[in-house]
């Protein structure tokens, strides 16, 4: 059984790993009328789930990573060799050191909040939180088409939570 979840044990992390997304970090590009100011989407987005995250008191975090850092994470010497959605793992990985982080979430930098919701009721819904709790892991759903046409239901990796015990 988990005690209360407190807001600031929910550790909300998003990333670009590589150096081929700088963030913009003036707010005025954020509202220019001039199309050639405007910032970039991932930083529009960082802004969003950056307030998002202050309004329920949870922490925000986008790491640096160079690209350095990304080659020494996919490089581990699996064959075929590991594609750049792996440094996802690396990332939340990392995060998880943090033992004050209950639950890491994690948000691709193209990805945000659409709801003022918070991430309470989703924990507790997929039984991550609360007197049922029971999954480490939650991953949003996205579907995808085979090459016969049929739908098929895929594990997205922009947007997933994960329980920060031992065993996850």
């Amino acid at each position: 059984p988990s005690h209360s979840m407190r807001p600031h044990e929910v550790c909300i992390v998003t990333a670009d790993p590589g150096s081929d997304r700088p963030l913009a970090t003036n707010l005025s590009s954020l509202l220019t009328t001039k199309p050639e100011e405007l910032a970039d989407y991932w930083s529009l987005t960082f802004h969003v789930n950056r307030l998002y995250a202050h309004l329920h008191g949870y922490r925000f975090d986008r790491p640096t990573i160079s690209d350095a850092e990304v080659e020494q994470m996919l490089d581990d010497g699996h064959q075929p060799p590991r594609r750049i959605q792996w440094s996802i793992v690396r990332i939340i990985q990392r995060t998880m050191q943090d033992r004050s982080c209950k639950f890491v979430v994690w948000l691709d930098s193209d990805a945000y909040f659409v709801s003022s919701e918070k991430i309470e009721a989703l924990l507790i819904k997929e039984q991550l939180e609360g007197p049922d709790s029971r999954h480490l892991f939650f991953f949003a759903s996205a579907s995808s088409f085979s090459s016969l046409g049929t739908e098929a239901l895929n594990i997205s990796d922009h947007f997933m939570v994960v329980r920060n015990t031992p065993r996850s």
